[in-house]
């Protein structure tokens, strides 16, 4: 996956749509093990992982579910630019990762947003 702003101090909200492996079909995820499945942001520089982001499914049939970082997490994320000679441009703090189980022999998906910024709001 690509990439992913999220506003500092507000609770933040997106959909993800979750394909079949090697597929265009949409996954079904009537059988999401979400007391399992998880979405976490991972400092790289510190590989501390940030925890408290919820993850619900939006539409099972249609492979459709909700992250949502509530503002008691995105308070705590750090913004991070450059230096006054590149005009302050934003640079990403963190990396994302989708971790889905499911209850039956639906194999278990793994995943990364490569940049994650972080705006002031």
């Amino acid at each position: 996956m690509g990439k992913l702003a999220i506003p500092k101090g507000k609770s933040f909200s997106f959909d993800i749509i979750i394909y079949k492996s090697n597929s265009n079909e949409l996954e079904d995820l009537t059988t999401l093990d979400t007391d399992n499945s998880e979405f976490y942001l991972l400092e790289p520089e510190t590989d501390t992982p940030i925890k408290g982001i919820n993850l619900a499914v939006k539409d099972a049939t249609h492979g459709v579910i909700t992250i949502t970082i509530p503002s008691s997490v995105s308070s705590k994320l750090i913004v991070r630019k450059g230096s006054k000679v590149d005009w302050y441009y934003l640079k990403p703090s963190y990396m994302g990762f989708l971790n889905l189980t499911f209850t039956d022999d639906t194999e278990d998906r793994f995943t990364k947003i490569d940049k994650v910024y972080v705006v002031e709001s």
